[in-house]
């Protein structure tokens, strides 16, 4: 169930311009404030928001996602080598073991993404949480599901394989890969997936462009564009949890430490700069109106196919406020959410109150929306 919030800040009609976020946040529409340093510290609770009556069930959801994954991952990894009876490796095992993990990662992307976002990957959390979308417990919770995830994906593939489980698929680089080279190699691939993650499951939703729904794609083929490029060189990890579940299962810790180095460092680094860079932009008229959110009295609604240059340049005006003050806004009020409900307009109920998903969907089924 995707449910979202809505805010329709106060309006004070004798107030200037730049007081356009209300509740005494102010905001120069000439883009004063907006510098890094103010937006790296802006929370931005609008991209990753779980309910705190729902933490536990991301935190299982993300457990269970990760164990799934990383059997899958053993299985890409080791069901060719198994079948190869010890004859060396070919590309062709490469792009199977590329197409399966990006495949699994679509697939359980999109099956938890309703529940806990669908992280996979405490790279991802971490990331997530220097851009001030998560919670720190909430995301030092999702690392710690991750990891032990990891390590049941693992036994329980080894228990299925037995004794020819060897490695478990776990990440050993090749024999003339030094370890800065695989920092350096897993640094610049998990950037990429990290990227992908931003700017299709985070910053779409901001610019209302309608392909959020259809990020665990990009992220598959991202994960698999990694594997077929690293899997010959260093194992093609981008994920300490899928690194460390075969490691522990299988006892293998050949450079281990780089694939821990090399995916936090990228979620700094990613995190920083893709807040600062693409964050930055001011939305404009038609974006805040087009996402539900009113931020100043006079905006209009137009029809940008129709309307006359004049009109289009007044709703591309830009508001003032950075698409990280945006996303952080439309969050601000997490009580209050529009659950539609049956055939009528949406109805108004607060967060938490005993409203269950059976008895959501029951209304929905009755065609009877009842606030609560």
């Amino acid at each position: 169930m995707k449910i979202q919030n809505l805010v329709s800040p106060r309006h004070d009609h004798t107030s200037t311009p730049d007081n356009i976020l209300g509740d005494g946040v102010r905001t120069d529409v000439r883009g004063q404030g907006r510098d890094p340093i103010t937006i790296l510290k802006l929370p931005m609770r609008g991209t990753v928001h779980v309910p705190t009556s729902r933490i536990w069930r991301a935190v299982v959801a993300e457990f269970i996602a990760t164990a799934f994954f990383v059997f899958f991952v053993g299985g890409s990894v080791q069901t060719p080598a198994i079948l190869r009876n010890g004859a060396p490796a070919t590309s062709a095992d490469f792009v199977i073991t590329g197409f399966v993990q990006g495949l699994a990662i679509l697939c359980l992307v999109a099956s938890v993404a309703g529940i806990s976002g669908g992280h996979i990957n405490p790279a991802v959390t971490a990331c997530l949480m220097v851009i001030r979308s998560m919670p720190v417990v909430t995301g030092i919770m999702y690392m710690l599901a991750q990891f032990v995830g990891g390590i049941v994906g693992a036994a329980l593939f080894k228990a299925c394989v037995a004794s020819r489980g060897h490695e478990l698929g776990a990440t050993v680089p090749t024999s003339w890969i030094n370890p800065f080279q695989t920092i350096l190699i897993e640094f610049f691939i998990t950037s990429m997936l990290l990227f992908v993650v931003l700017s299709t499951a985070v910053h779409s939703g901001v610019t209302a462009s309608g392909i959020k729904p259809l990020a665990p794609i990009p992220i598959g083929f991202a994960v698999a564009i990694g594997v077929f490029l690293a899997g010959p060189l260093t194992g093609g990890s981008m994920n300490p949890a899928r690194s460390f579940g075969p490691a522990v299962i299988s006892n293998t810790w050949r450079y281990h430490y780089a694939f821990w180095v090399s995916p936090f460092l990228a979620a700094v680094v990613v995190g920083v700069l893709y807040k600062i860079i693409f964050l930055s932009a001011p939305i404009t008229q038609q974006q805040a109106h087009t996402s539900g959110l009113e931020f100043e009295p006079s905006h209009v609604t137009l029809d940008m196919g129709t309307a006359s240059p004049g009109e289009r340049a007044l709703a591309s005006r830009p508001t003032g406020i950075s698409e990280a003050e945006f996303i952080n806004r439309s969050a601000s009020n997490e009580d209050i959410c529009r659950v539609p409900l049956g055939v009528g307009p949406g109805v108004m109920h607060s967060a938490g109150q005993g409203v269950t998903e059976e008895s959501l969907n029951t209304s929905r089924l009755g065609g009877v929306g009842r606030a609560m």
